[in-house]
């Protein structure tokens, strides 16, 4: 019986404050708290069956329209207006491939081997052995 003690005020403040909300909705909040005050959730069923007030019919109308235009406005493709010919393209600018070398710690080799240069000097170069 405790739980039941604590759950039925609570229930009853939840229904009168979804009253409030749907009575917002339909145009009757008078009527909706008094009934959801006197009824609870009987209440709320009743005044979720009343129908709207001319008011709040006219402003649910309003939403819908506005739905439905926001609806087809979507649907539509978007055509842009034509303003001349499209500006020319700029030129195609080719760079040269440079070869690019990742070194980490040690510089690395190049991947392909070059020919010896010749040394500037000719006396300077290395003789050979006569065995």
């Amino acid at each position: 019986m405790e739980t039941l003690d604590e759950f039925l005020p609570l229930m009853w403040i939840g229904c009168i404050l979804a009253g409030i909300w749907v009575g917002c909705e339909l145009g009757r909040v008078g009527a909706t708290i008094l009934l959801s005050i006197f009824l609870g959730p009987l209440g709320l069923l009743i005044v979720a069956s009343l129908p709207r007030s001319a008011k709040a019919q006219a402003r649910f109308d309003l939403d819908v329209a506005a739905a439905r235009r926001a609806i087809e406005n979507s649907r539509r493709p978007s055509v842009r207006p034509l303003r001349g010919p499209p500006p020319p393209a700029p030129p195609e600018r080719r760079y040269p491939i440079q070869p690019f070398h990742l070194t980490i710690g040690a510089p690395s080799k190049p991947a392909t081997p070059s020919a010896p240069a010749a040394p500037a000097d000719p006396q300077a170069a290395p003789r050979r052995r006569d065995d």
